[in-house]
């Protein structure tokens, strides 16, 4: 039987309206929620007029539904329907039913007007397009899940599965689900964008969760799309995710995969034109952003029809959430007093509204007694970092350090044993011992706070495998780890002498800055000076490790050249790179502007000019397309190195790029109401280094015509202040959620 405790009361109203609806074939009406004297639910069967109740009492039982019940009954008395409904989520006997029935006497004509639980998830398989309206309810047990899953993946999806169930209670459907339903159904690829903490991972699930209920099969893409690939079946209905594809805090995680980036874009293309494939995946707006710029392949995904872009919270939406997780929570009553009397409206209308940490803010370690609850909140939404302070600040130190590992390696999980050897080397540092029992304590300690251990089977390379894996229980919390290895010296200097990838000193770097390693500015690292030495060491190390040079040039960039190791490690990596580039055939092109900084270095000594020539041959301008950051990068790499750059001058680079030019000037025509002059002017100071004179008049001549159409339009007007308004309904509900008397159980009624 389906699960009804997953949905909120105002949930559960929607859904048994539609099923009635559905089941009696007439309309039902329905009203705001509140104090409604006892006609909540009504329809008209011939001449007669039906009034019905609706109770959510899954969690509270029969006891507490009967004594509900009572006090309606006198209610009931004083309306005098012609017949009366009533409707719970309680599984009843027929015993139960027959007693509910003399106590609506002589209003209810029998105890078929009674339906439970079981009356419920009967319709809902009678009528599954009503349960495919409410998302929630679909694979409420493992049973459901692993009937319509295929033998062969149950294993594979169980783990993913789990983490669908955790998020689905607290779940709510927003316009943005509505939105990315469309897409899904139009383009067959979704991409979910946005900033962290907004929600992008749940909605991916839910969407996954609705393609199985129309009977497509599960495959989570857990390491690269080289997975994808290995699971696609042509003659199979198939719905893939790809959760945070281009890095979980920054896209430097990306670099380095060979021919992931176009493989990407090739996997998107494949299941556009298939039949019987779905995507969804995710990202962070500014990861995106950052790919584009890299002139990765993936990048243009950005200008696709099929993204769907999460900002701000609407404010319907965010109070929708914030109720759904208050309804699954039990707060004590000090925290609904702070709620209510408009408390609520503080944390919808926050500015800084995240559903990630809201659902933090409703966990008991948090809750506490619930004094000053509401202030509490917001000053984590004020300052998300607070939440896991005093927590993380409790740990032992082998947690901690368990903490440090985890954070400091690569992609969006870790395996316990992949951990071990590292923890190893970190206690041996810090002076600890590490035994197995003591790792296991741990992980125990840190799951459902910090972490989450599953375990999960996945495809490598067309191979099988089970692992076990270690998630951080949301991004954000893998950042705040970072922040506090940089902020300790001593923890600092050992995390970098155990480090074995390159990806620990990035992300110690950086941690989760929004910011782009590639060369365009160089990053004041948050690290301490008294750590200078053992990073740079680090960076020798783990660079001859891992023998990922390219990776190696791009943070060689970005470092402050107080921080760069000498130029004999730097001449090493890029004799190395050369190689990795001249037997690289499946290279596409190059982006030649993250060269910079290093042939500035170089410049004049045999390496750098070596280096110089292989990128210049390998930069290949006809994948450049019509993106402008591309062709702007082009010309600030022949700016930079004019003396010594092959191509300047480039017969081909002149004649692609009047070829960009004359689209651009084509689309400037059709669209001469609104032109573009920033763009336009950019345009101009490209062909300055790229074009010959007579493709730069033609520039002036058309920047002259949209400056002169530009200054005729009139300014618009800065928007008016907006002044937050509560829908009506939202307030009936909060006040009903958080009304003293009674507290318990949650009175769910639709009229």
């Amino acid at each position: 039987m389906r699960d009804f405790t997953v949905v909120s009361d105002r949930e559960f109203e929607e859904l048994v309206a539609d099923l009635l609806q559905a089941e009696l074939d007439t309309h039902v009406e329905r009203f705001p929620p509140g104090r409604d004297g006892g006609v909540d639910l009504q329809w008209r069967l011939g001449e007669e007029t039906v009034i019905g109740q609706c109770k959510h009492y899954a969690r509270s039982g029969y006891s507490k539904l009967l004594r509900e019940l009572r006090r309606e009954a006198e209610k009931v008395s004083k309306n005098k329907p012609d017949d009366y409904w009533v409707v719970t989520s309680v599984d009843l006997t027929g015993r139960q039913k027959k007693e509910i029935h003399e106590l609506f006497q002589p209003w209810m004509r029998s105890p078929g007007n009674v339906l439970g639980a079981r009356d419920l998830d009967g319709m809902l398989t009678r009528f599954p397009a009503v349960e495919r309206r409410h998302i929630k309810l679909l694979f409420s047990t493992g049973e459901q899940l692993t009937t319509l899953v295929h033998a062969g993946i149950v294993n594979r999806t169980r783990a993913f599965q789990k983490r669908i169930e955790r998020a689905r209670p607290a779940y709510a459907v927003t316009q943005a689900h509505h939105e990315a339903t469309d897409l899904l159904k139009k383009h067959r690829v979704c991409v979910i964008v946005g900033p962290p903490g907004i929600g992008k991972t749940s909605l991916g699930m839910m969407l996954v969760a609705q393609a199985i209920g129309d009977g497509y099969q599960p495959v989570e893409v857990s390491e690269d799309i080289h997975d994808a690939f290995a699971m696609l079946r042509e003659d199979e209905k198939q719905v893939f995710f790809y959760d945070d594809f281009l890095g979980e805090l920054s896209y430097a995680e990306h670099l380095g995969r060979k021919n992931e980036q176009r493989r990407i874009e090739e996997f998107i293309e494949e299941v556009v034109h298939s039949s019987t494939a779905l995507l969804v995946m995710t990202s962070r707006e500014y990861i995106l952003r950052d790919a584009r710029r890299m002139h990765d392949p993936v990048g243009r995904i950005a200008a696709k029809p099929f993204v769907v872009r999460l900002a701000q919270f609407p404010l319907p939406d965010a109070a929708r959430v914030l109720y759904n997780h208050l309804w699954h929570a039990s707060l004590p009553g000090p925290a609904l007093g702070d709620l209510a009397n408009d408390g609520w409206m503080r944390i919808a209308g926050h500015h800084g509204f995240n559903p990630r940490v809201v659902d933090w803010c409703v966990q008991s370690e948090f809750v506490g007694d619930g004094r000053h609850y509401v202030s509490r909140v917001v000053a984590a939404l004020d300052n998300p970092e607070t939440i896991w302070e005093t927590t993380f600040n409790g740990l032992r130190e082998f947690d901690r350090l368990l903490l440090y590992v985890l954070s400091t390696l690569h992609g969006n999980f870790s395996t316990v044993e992949e951990a071990c050897a590292i923890l190893d080397a970190l206690c041996r540092e810090t002076g600890l011992r590490f035994t197995e029992s003591e790792l296991h304590r741990a992980l125990d300690v840190l799951e459902g706070t910090f972490t989450n251990v599953e375990m999960a089977t996945h495809w490598s390379s067309g191979q099988q495998k089970t692992v076990r894996e270690v998630r951080f229980m949301n991004p954000s919390i893998r950042a705040f780890v970072l922040r506090r290895i940089a902020a300790d010296v001593s923890v600092c200097r050992n995390v970098l002498r155990t480090a074995t990838d390159l990806n620990a000193l990035e992300l110690l770097w950086f941690g989760d800055e929004q910011g782009l390693i590639d060369g365009r500015r160089q990053w004041s690292s948050r690290l301490s000076p008294q750590v200078r030495e053992a990073f740079v060491a680090a960076a020798q190390r783990v660079t001859a490790q891992s023998q990922r040079y390219y990776r190696a040039i791009l943070f060689w960039n970005c470092m402050l050249p107080a921080w760069r190791p000498d130029r004999e490690w730097l001449t090493q990596v890029v004799e190395a790179h050369i190689v990795e580039l001249s037997t690289d055939d499946d290279e596409d092109t190059v982006d030649p502007y993250p060269y910079n900084s290093v042939l500035a270095e170089l410049r004049g000594t045999d390496v750098g000019k070596r280096l110089h020539a292989c990128v210049d041959a390998k930069t290949n301008v006809d994948f450049f397309d019509d993106y402008l950051d591309t062709w702007d990068r082009l010309a600030e790499h022949i700016r930079a190195h004019r003396s010594d750059c092959e191509l300047a001058g480039s017969a081909r680079v002149q004649e692609a790029f009047e070829d960009f030019v004359v689209g651009e000037l084509e689309y400037l025509a059709e669209t001469s109401n609104e032109p573009d002059v920033d763009r336009l002017l950019e345009v101009a100071s490209i062909a300055d280094i790229l074009s010959p004179p007579a493709l730069q008049q033609r520039l002036r001549e058309a920047l002259q015509r949209a400056k002169t159409s530009d200054s005729g339009r009139d300014s618009q007007q800065a928007p008016a202040s907006v002044k937050i308004s509560w829908d009506g309904n939202l307030l009936q509900d909060f006040e009903r959620l958080l009304r003293p008397e009674p507290p318990e159980p949650h009175d769910c009624e639709i009229q």
